[in-house]
């Protein structure tokens, strides 16, 4: 009889250590925090809500930062993923090779940069070679990109030091210099768009998410390029709007790669994040904020006048 109580004792314990134990994270289950750059953020928010709202036992937190603080993030593990419009530069790569850490990256979109002007400035479009010369301190005044009769400088805004705007800009048209002193960082694409808007001699520099959006108060410039790659694509000296089908085919010259950087250390939320986010309904999110798909096909439709 003793035997007997002894097992269904020992038997009764061994449930009570299975229940008390936490739920697994899953792929759609759990608490998920990632970092993302200001320049994409309307989009990864977007994300975010559309998973939660799939998979009711999931949690994201996001926090918004500079692409170089997000980076920070993901190498000192303070987050599994992170989304930025750019690539680890090399010394960030070199912490992630000396560190042995797995970082994984998945392109999930083509998106881009965009120059900003006041509404009321008469420039319709830049060269890049032009940009290049601003960037350079070559050219200080409107007169000289287009806007006649006028003596007013450039002023130009653009996101902090440590954004994916800034630091692409500087790689491509100043590396080896500082800024001029007509360039003035600011703390978010937001406060560049507001400056722009009420200064009429300024211009600005801001993430494709922000295209086409219903700000007042500012225009979106087309731009030229006559690099190699504009010749091999047959559109050398054309200008283009930020619009999908040019940054698509690539006739839109600042177009750029937005990454997912992933340090994953098991299957988790994480993981099920980054899956939807390359599936149809992640990339549909993608499109509906003015970039382009980069893990789905894209099918472009070309309307005649009239249609």
């Amino acid at each position: 009889m003793k035997s007997k109580h002894f097992i269904l004792f020992a038997f009764a314990v061994l449930l009570l250590g299975c229940d008390s134990g936490e739920e697994k994270e899953s792929p759609t289950k759990g608490r998920l925090v990632f970092s993302v750059s200001e320049t994409i953020a309307p989009m990864a928010k977007q994300m975010a809500a559309k998973f939660e709202n799939i998979y009711e036992d999931s949690k994201i937190d996001i926090n918004v930062v500079s692409a170089r603080e997000a980076i920070v993030h993901l190498l000192n593990d303070s987050v599994e993923i992170i989304i930025i419009s750019r690539s680890l530069n090399e010394e960030e790569q070199s912490v992630v090779d000396k560190a042995g850490l797995n970082v994984r990256q998945v392109e999930i979109a083509v998106g881009g940069f965009i120059v900003i002007t006041n509404k009321q400035n008469p420039v319709k479009g830049l060269r890049v070679s032009q940009l290049d010369s601003i960037y350079d301190g070559r050219i200080t005044r409107w007169s000289e990109l287009g806007w006649k009769n006028s003596t007013a400088l450039v002023k130009f805004f653009i996101p902090d030091r440590n954004s994916d705007v800034y630091e692409s800009m500087q790689k491509k048209f100043s590396p080896d210099k500082a800024l001029p002193k007509y360039f003035f960082p600011l703390s978010s694409s937001d406060s560049v768009i507001q400056a722009v808007s009420i200064t009429s001699n300024a211009m600005g520099m801001i993430g494709l998410n922000y295209y086409d959006t219903t700000y007042s108060g500012i225009k979106f410039l087309e731009l030229s390029d006559r690099s190699e790659l504009s010749d091999s694509l047959g559109v050398s000296g054309l200008y283009f709007s930020p619009a999908q089908a040019f940054v698509y085919r690539k006739h839109y010259p600042l177009w750029t790669p937005v990454y997912i950087y992933s340090n994953i250390k098991s299957v988790g939320l994480a993981s099920g994040f980054i899956s939807f986010i390359s599936s149809v309904q992640g990339q549909k999110i993608v499109l509906n904020n003015g970039l382009v798909p980069a893990t789905m096909p894209v099918r472009i439709i070309q309307l005649n006048r009239g249609e």
